[in-house]
């Protein structure tokens, strides 16, 4: 597979692990910037501009390492600087696969499973 495609598999994987990890939302996690991440105090900060509230969300061992390996790798404000159409990451990155049926928001009460 080409470079370009193994960035958009890793930035699927990125995210689809933030959204099942935190429970936020796909327009969450793609204006979620480096700001919003605390490391210090292993939590992440989110206004959720739905409902009016801020809030921070601590980070599991998984999503931490995830969002370490990504600062490491991706520069930008944005921790999900680039990603244009967040909703069709899942579905252009895996089309071959069945994960297009997956509901990001429909996760977030279920238990964790293994990736």
């Amino acid at each position: 597979k080409d470079k370009r495609h193994k960035q958009c598999r890793q930035t699927a994987r990125d995210l689809f692990i933030t959204m099942l990890e935190s429970g936020f939302r796909i327009g969450e996690v793609s204006t979620m910037k480096w700001e919003d991440v605390d490391f210090e105090n292993n939590v992440i900060y989110l206004f959720r501009s739905k409902v009016g509230n801020e809030d921070f969300i601590p980070m599991t061992k998984r999503l931490r390492a995830t969002l370490e390996n990504r600062k490491l790798s991706f520069d930008g404000e944005y921790v999900f600087a680039g990603v244009r159409r967040p909703k069709h990451i899942f579905t252009e990155t895996y089309k071959d696969h069945t994960i297009h049926t997956l509901k990001m928001h429909t996760t977030v009460n279920q238990r964790p499973v293994p990736i």
